[in-house]
């Protein structure tokens, strides 16, 4: 890869702009909620994407909550990131179609920040812009 001249580096695993531009992240509302049976880490959420139409989710963060009762409030009718062409996947025998976007909480092991997209529109792809700093 060239810029201005000089070659830049190119790290191992790094991805081209062309294949970042080939994942498809959208927004996504919960439906429901419920917890995969005999899996302690496990949540299974329905999720409506909405002209893509609705996927099951089976996402590792069960552990977040500290109360199973609170995973429908806190889940159900909030929009998060997904990414939604990553090849369906089999988990505790359940297909997933989809993968929630999520980061570590730094403060408490074993738990996520789930990342939120507010009152964006439902099914809306989200982007990353390419912004120069002129560095």
């Amino acid at each position: 890869m060239e810029d201005q001249g000089r070659e830049l580096e190119v790290a191992p695993g790094q991805i081209t702009f062309e294949q970042w531009r080939q994942v498809d992240i959208r927004v996504g509302q919960v439906k429901s909620v419920e917890k995969v049976v005999n899996k302690d880490r496990l949540l299974k959420l329905v999720v409506d994407f909405g002209s893509v139409g609705e996927r099951t989710v089976i996402a590792g963060i069960a552990p977040t909550f500290s109360d199973p009762n609170a995973w429908p409030e806190k889940l159900i009718g909030k929009r998060f990131g997904f990414v939604i062409n990553l090849e369906p996947r089999k988990m505790a025998g359940i297909v997933s179609q989809a993968m929630i976007l999520a980061a570590p909480d730094e403060h408490v092991v074993d738990q996520v920040v789930l990342i939120g997209c507010g009152d964006a529109q439902i099914g809306s792809r989200l982007a990353a812009r390419v912004v120069s700093l002129g560095l």
